[in-house]
């Protein structure tokens, strides 16, 4: 019973650091912009909140299996003579960084970016099928 419950443990802890997507972030302000990342049977996507930003603002950038996406959202002030009551929203550099699948295929990627929406698919490599070999009657 004991070694039972030790092994589901650790399958637990391995479970926890082997989770896809496989991430991480850096950045010099707190600005972190939200993802969504979903898998079909034929791709993965990524839609990236953005808004404020432009596509001139972003680079994407794969290095072989991990997705790097790199941005930098400016603060926008209309007037240097006003008064800030309240500032709530984030500005600054950013970067998110995801280790892909094995069967993501690095050279099948597609970005577009509409309404402050960045949406990243990369195909998926198709697996191999078995091959039914004929047997030869002599």
């Amino acid at each position: 019973m004991r070694n039972a419950v030790v092994s589901q443990w650790m399958k637990d802890v391995d479970s926890m650091f082997n989770q896809w997507p496989a991430q991480t972030w850096r950045g010099d302000s707190d600005f972190l912009p939200k993802v969504d990342v979903h898998e079909t049977e034929k791709e993965y996507s990524f839609h990236f909140d953005l808004p404020g930003m432009s596509e001139k603002d972003l680079e994407i950038r794969m290095s072989g299996r991990e997705l790097h996406v790199m941005g930098e959202r400016h603060e926008y002030l209309e007037s240097k003579d006003k008064k800030v009551h309240r500032s709530e929203r984030s500005f600054g550099q950013f970067e998110r960084t995801f280790l892909l699948p094995e069967d993501a295929n690095a050279e099948a990627i597609d970005a577009k970016f509409k309404d402050g929406v960045l949406e990243i698919k990369i195909t998926k490599v198709e697996a191999a099928q078995p091959k039914l070999i004929p047997i030869k009657v002599q």
